[in-house]
């Protein structure tokens, strides 16, 4: 268990936006893969996204291609949730948040300078992410000049966090508001 109902309402904040950072520095971590969920045209979207980093404002960044389907709806509706569980301890992290995306700017720049040659390649498919081909291999097709021209990071502002912990009968849940620099912190039914 990541936290119990005798600890802290800070604790439980601290022990959960650790538990966000060790999904970074941990490559096994269960809250290295992430549920991204946005809005498109149809409803709901949802896909697994790799969490990259965890600024000291529990900014949450992920990097994506430029020309997914994700940047278009995000571009529109700015608002997204994330969903993290860790099995082992029976955790269930919820955030919503606000994006900013950030392409060929400073923090881009940055987090691009620390990728190896063949994850930048990653972002230098011919195709684009969700164009129809007629088999497989035509996705396997890559530009050699490795730039950051599709290379795209993007940043969740979490606004709410909800923190659920598994515990049989008596689960223990928390909530986490963000109120400019600070975060209300209210304990919750589960």
């Amino acid at each position: 268990m990541l936290f119990t109902s005798k600890d802290s309402l800070h604790h439980v904040f601290e022990t959960v936006a650790a538990e966000l950072r060790k999904g970074v520095t941990e490559d096994r971590h269960p809250f290295r893969l992430v549920s991204f969920a946005s809005q498109s045209a149809n409803g709901p979207d949802v896909r697994c996204v790799v969490l990259r980093e965890v600024d000291e404002h529990l900014g949450l960044y992920i990097f994506t291609d430029s020309r997914s389907n994700k940047i278009g709806q995000l571009n529109k509706n700015e608002q997204v949730a994330l969903l993290f569980y860790h099995p082992e301890k029976r955790t269930q992290i919820r955030i919503k948040g606000t994006v900013s995306l950030h392409h060929q700017d400073r923090p881009s720049k940055t987090f691009w300078a620390t990728l190896d040659r063949p994850s930048q390649q990653g972002y230098h498919q011919i195709a684009a992410p969700g164009t129809t081909i007629s088999k497989p291999e035509e996705a396997y097709e890559w530009d050699i000049h490795l730039a950051d021209c599709h290379f795209m990071v993007i940043r969740v502002l979490p606004h709410e966090i909800w923190a659920l912990q598994l515990d049989g009968h008596t689960h223990v849940r928390a909530k986490f508001v963000r109120q400019g620099e600070t975060w209300t912190k209210t304990w919750m039914a589960p």
